[in-house]
């Protein structure tokens, strides 16, 4: 098998850079082909290079948290079945990475690997054979400079650079625009922070849009069968913004409002905080806003399992004590269609009712049936994320749990309940994330304990 690896990635030491791409898919074949892709974890940094390699984000596969510097929640069963079954492992994007968050890998993978008793648990990674691919050449990424892998660890990092000298470099042959004229020394002043005016013109004009730009011919390779990359979160909260805001306008529906928790602290943000957060720039915000608003009947963007943006509808589910056989057959009744569940409405409390759309996990408020009385169900995600359901026959509940769980939350009590929760849901059922409303804050409308007047309800 490794001797085989080998020949793969050697094979393909003659594409280009900007194809680094097809070494993974490459690889994934090879594996594939074998009848062993149970052997091999695909993963990147960004969950955009992640869907575009057919993986998933590294943080998710290996469960780490959203910080470098936070401590590592506990090992589910889910990511100790992965760290363990897995022989080999692809990081891409590795431009992004950091020497704290490499460190933080190791650390998780070794030790899993360690206190399973696997054979050469006590090596780098655990034994664990690491294939890292990026592109060193690009412009510096988005994180602090001097934790990137191509500068000198800091002192007292004698476990980051011992963790880089243990992997042996191999450069792909003709890297796209490196070897031209002067750009290696633009790249050399960018790093040091002196470029001048000349510099900044020879990037922008890199840019398709730009006036001086020198297209290529897009009908001929590598362009010709080179993929499309687009930020699908982005493209997802400008229009869930807009159609949120253009809904609200034309319906004079109800805005319901979910409250951010402190990621540290496991509380609800004071008002303070809220206002607090609210002036922040969206560098500190990091995008997320502080407040997410929702209106029933609104067509929302979100992600179904094969990593595709499809369109879903915000309703209502109308318990009045129903069974879980009861509401699952209704939610099924929709075709397929995605749903996004605003709120339960019933006559008892949220922690009553056994349904699949995992009440006593969602972040919304639970009326009874003379609305009389509003119930905070408890908000078990540490972001203001929504939970949406999604007819997916056959779905892998384990594996797509796990990615669920370990991208926005650590809290135990809650993750069992989740687990649980999937465990018990019909066989067409799952649950997805809706990501953050680019744009939500600027409605200053209160949210409404309300009924909207034009809702969308799963009846009785």
């Amino acid at each position: 098998m490794a001797n085989q690896c080998h020949s793969c990635c050697s094979s393909c030491t003659d594409l280009l850079s900007a194809e680094k791409t097809a070494l993974a898919r490459a690889i994934a074949g090879l594996f594939d082909s074998l009848g062993v892709t149970d052997l091999l974890a695909v993963t990147a940094l960004s969950s955009t290079t992640a869907s575009a390699v057919g993986g998933q984000p590294v943080g998710c596969w290996a469960g780490l948290p959203v910080s470098s510097t936070s401590r590592l929640p506990t090992v589910t069963a889910a990511i100790k079945k992965r760290i363990c079954s897995a022989r080999y492992l692809v990081i891409d994007h590795i431009s992004l990475l950091s020497h704290s968050r490499l460190v933080q890998l190791a650390t998780r993978i070794t030790k899993t690997r360690s206190d399973s008793g696997l054979q050469g648990a006590g090596l780098p990674f655990g034994g664990l054979n690491v294939i890292m691919l990026g592109d060193l050449h690009l412009l510096p990424p988005a994180l602090r400079h001097w934790e990137s892998l191509y500068r000198e660890p800091a002192p007292g990092r004698a476990s980051a650079k011992t963790l880089i000298s243990s992997f042996t470099v191999t450069s792909l042959a003709l890297p796209a625009g490196v070897q031209e004229a002067g750009w290696e020394n633009i790249l050399s002043r960018l790093r040091r922070g002196s470029l001048n005016t000349d510099d900044a013109e020879v990037i922008e004009a890199r840019l398709l849009m730009h006036k001086n730009a020198s297209l290529p011919d897009f009908h001929a390779p590598p362009w010709a069968t080179a993929p499309l990359i687009t930020v699908n979160e982005n493209l997802a909260q400008v229009w869930n913004g807009a159609a949120l805001r253009k809904l609200a306008r034309i319906s004079n529906s109800a805005l319901y409002s979910v409250r951010s928790r402190d990621l540290r602290g496991n509380r609800e943000l004071t008002d303070a905080e809220h206002r607090g957060i609210a002036n922040l720039p969206v560098k500190q915000t990091a995008n997320l806003p502080s407040e997410i608003y929702l209106t029933v009947g609104m067509p929302v963007l979100v992600r179904n399992p094969e990593g595709d943006l499809v369109l879903a509808t915000v309703v209502e589910v109308r318990t009045d004590g129903a069974q879980v056989s009861n509401v699952g057959e209704r939610i099924q009744r929709l075709q397929g269609i995605p749903v996004v569940i605003c709120r339960v409405v019933g006559t008892g409390a949220a922690a009553d009712f056994d349904v699949p759309v995992c009440t006593r996990a969602f972040p919304l408020d639970t009326v009874d049936g003379d609305n009389t009385r509003i119930q905070r169900t408890q908000l078990s995600m540490r972001a203001a994320l929504a939970l949406t359901l999604y007819e997916a026959e056959g779905m892998h509940f384990e594996r797509f749990f796990a990615d669920f769980g370990s991208e926005v939350y650590h809290d135990k009590q809650n993750y069992w309940q989740i687990y649980s929760a999937l465990a018990r849901a019909p066989s067409t059922a799952a649950f997805l994330i809706v990501r953050p409303l680019q744009g939500a804050l600027e409605d200053r409308r209160p949210p409404s304990p309300l009924l909207s007047q034009n809702p969308t309800v799963l009846g009785t």
